[in-house]
């Protein structure tokens, strides 16, 4: 199995087998943003330890990309405060953007697995809705 293979049956699986999925019972934080292009939505709750996330959810709709981009979200970002959050996100952007040294990847985990999207502009946004969902939560007084 090569990479790309690999990297296909992990968004197939968060996407079949969503993490985190659901609302959350008094969260700290919460933001939702839409994708009008596409009609995908993300909706992230949190809570928070001081400025660490203990816990996380997600409800939406939309793409395999943005659904399943979520839910790999959901398993790097439990135990990160919020300036560890707001570096992965600008890692994470560039990832999907361009070519980055496999070693600043690390930190991303499986949300590696989105890193072809730099090959189709069209879906940057799906794979970024997760992100900018947290973004908008985390400033959020």
């Amino acid at each position: 199995m090569d990479l790309d293979e690999l990297y296909q049956d992990l968004l197939l699986d968060h996407h079949k087998n969503p993490r985190c999925y659901g609302k959350m019972e008094s969260p700290d934080k919460q933001a939702e943003v839409h994708n009008p292009l596409c009609g995908d939505v993300i909706n992230i709750e949190l809570k928070l330890d001081g400025d660490v996330v203990s816990d996380f959810s997600y409800t939406g709709s939309g793409c395999l990309i943005s659904q399943a981009g979520a839910s790999l979200l959901s398993e790097v970002i439990i135990g990160k405060n919020l300036a560890e959050i707001a570096e992965l996100s600008d890692t994470y952007d560039r990832m999907l953007k361009s070519s980055v040294p496999e070693e600043e990847l690390e930190c991303l985990g499986d949300l590696q697995a989105l890193s072809g999207v730099k090959q189709f502009p069209a879906r940057y946004k799906c794979a970024k809705l997760a992100f900018m969902a947290l973004n908008k939560a985390s400033k959020d007084e």
